[in-house]
């Protein structure tokens, strides 16, 4: 094994700052000469999505290793994507994940990208069904059922998204 050689020389230089020098010298040989990022890139080994509803947030679920460095992760499906620091999704270096609020209907798919040099690491598909709610009807007179409404967020994001908010905090619940 060939051992780096350092030539110090102390022409002008007062005596404190030559034995600085020397003491340092340790130092440089024990870290590998310095110079370089030898931080390993992240990599994924396994990336799942929890179940998707639209206008609901759904949850990306990485694993892998060093998964605390910086990672792109992108999805037509999704609005702004997120890393979750709160429980109970505490991302690590190990297990990192990400959240979202879905925002398309069918077939989507998470990519995640390293930044370090833009190479795709990990996919993650999900399945998003066309919202329905189901309205049960009493008029205490024998008369009830169910009515399904089905949604269309294609042609009314806005509208659906906006119905859904009032339908999920029960704004609804026992109306006339």
């Amino acid at each position: 094994m060939n051992l780096p050689t350092f030539r110090i020389v102390f022409r002008s230089m007062p005596i404190r700052t030559a034995v600085a020098a020397v003491a340092a010298l340790p130092l440089l040989v024990a870290c590998g000469g310095g110079g370089g990022d030898s931080t390993p890139a992240p990599s994924v080994t396994s990336a799942s999505a929890s179940a998707a509803r639209y206008n609901q947030t759904i949850v990306l679920t990485l694993n892998g290793a060093n998964l605390d460095q910086e990672l792109n992760v992108t999805s037509a499906g999704c609005g702004t994507i997120s890393r979750s620091g709160t429980a109970p999704y505490v991302s690590s270096a190990s297990v990192a994940y990400y959240t979202c609020t879905v925002s398309a209907v069918g077939a989507q798919q998470f990519s995640v990208v390293r930044a370090s040099d833009n190479v795709t690491v990990g996919t993650a598909a999900f399945a998003v069904p066309v919202p329905q709610v189901t309205m049960s009807i009493s008029n205490g007179a024998g008369v009830s059922g169910s009515l399904v409404l089905t949604l269309a967020p294609q042609q009314a994001p806005v509208t659906v998204k906006n119905f859904l908010t009032y339908v999920n905090n029960g704004f609804y619940t026992n109306t006339v």
